[in-house]
């Protein structure tokens, strides 16, 4: 996966332990002026945006808040969502004295709304491994096959050689 590159990928699906429907999942790397303390750069996290199946993993990247948290921001609605945690950021408003809206400061949505999953990088290859203990606003979008259209696509890259030891948590990211 090249410098400010990303691929859109299945992960699961028939066959795998990981679930039957595939899980729509874009990888990022990130580079040049952002902060990437970890993992290369390499980022993951579902495709398909919680709030209205919107084309997530196609929206640009942003630098959020005074701690520069980085984020991934919506084409359709501008969600900005934190690549490490899956919360969601917005800047609070609050009327001034003669009754403007004025921002007053950057807010999280305290608990994850868009999954986001472990990607490294071994010996060349990218691995993906789904984190998907609990419930997540996104699941209800991370399947949707019709939702393929909105990111550009017809089709992804699938998991199709998973380890067998990982199968249900982990896949192969191919061609990158």
């Amino acid at each position: 996966l090249r410098e400010r590159g990303r691929v859109h990928v299945a992960v699961g699906g028939e066959g795998s332990s990981a679930g039957r429907r595939p899980r729509y999942v874009t990888v990022l790397r990130i580079a040049g002026n952002l902060s990437v303390e970890r993992s290369g750069g390499l980022r993951a996290v579902d495709a398909v945006c919680f709030h209205a199946g919107g084309p997530l993993g196609n929206g640009d990247i942003e630098q959020v808040g005074e701690q520069r948290r980085l984020c991934i921001k919506c084409p359709w609605h501008d969600y900005l969502i934190d690549l490490d945690t899956g919360e969601k950021w917005h800047q609070q408003l609050q009327q001034d004295d003669v009754g403007r809206l004025v921002p007053t400061g950057w807010k999280n949505s305290g608990q994850a709304k868009q999954r986001v999953h472990d990607v490294e990088e071994v010996d060349g290859d990218v691995w993906v491994r789904l984190r998907l203990g609990g419930s997540c606003e996104s699941d209800w979008w991370a399947h949707n096959q019709d939702c393929l259209a909105a990111l550009g696509l017809d089709a992804v890259e699938s998991d199709a050689r998973p380890e067998p030891e990982v199968a249900s948590k982990r896949g192969r990211v191919d061609g990158v």
